[in-house]
């Protein structure tokens, strides 16, 4: 069995007033360089990259949250970078949507779950969101995170989501006790 791997690059954003999601990103997109691109419109606080290793024949695209000191800044950055293109990527920029699983005082304290097993699930239902995803795996042991991927522009899930796990068995278990199981309205997938 196969887990896809995210690894991030600072620590976990706190203030979603303030934080933009920043998705489409090339994978040669470092966090300085989106740091430098985005200090353009105001003072950054921190910059996250969540870097999506190669997988499969498709490659992947990466995706970032980008805090900014002041909300109205934020908002700029949103109309002036929503669309620019970097390394040919056209990006997307909106307002990052915070966890559902995760209340704010946690979210600064948050696990680092970059060396975490990250299983890919797919054919997610609309209704699906972070919460419903993690309890459908907390049955797993050692699940570390669950993570619906939603569209910035729309606000509706992407259908497709993260989970991770502390210990590769439980990943491994977890892909083939669900693997075509239903979760809401619909079977779900693991890409291996």
């Amino acid at each position: 069995m196969s887990a896809m791997d995210v690894t991030s690059n600072v620590a976990e954003t706190t203030n979603p007033a303030t934080t933009i999601y920043v998705g489409n990103l090339d994978q040669r997109v470092t966090d300085t360089m989106l740091n430098e691109i985005f200090t353009t419109v105001g003072q950054v606080v921190s910059v996250k990259i969540i870097s999506v290793r190669k997988h499969n024949n498709f490659g992947a695209v990466n995706y970032g949250f980008v805090e900014f000191a002041d909300p109205r800044v934020a908002e700029q950055a949103i109309q002036d970078m929503n669309g620019r293109k970097i390394f040919n990527y056209e990006i997307r920029a909106n307002w990052a949507q915070p966890s559902a699983t995760i209340s704010p005082p946690l979210q600064m304290t948050k696990e680092d779950t970059t060396n975490h097993f990250h299983v890919f699930v797919g054919d997610l239902a609309a209704e699906i969101n972070d919460e419903k995803l993690s309890q459908a795996f907390s049955e797993f042991g050692t699940m570390s995170e669950a993570h619906v991927m939603w569209d910035p522009l729309s606000g509706k899930s992407r259908g497709f989501g993260f989970v991770a796990f502390r210990d590769k068995t439980d990943a491994e278990r977890a892909i083939a006790t669900m693997n075509g199981e239903w979760l809401g309205t619909r079977p779900i997938r693991f890409t291996l």
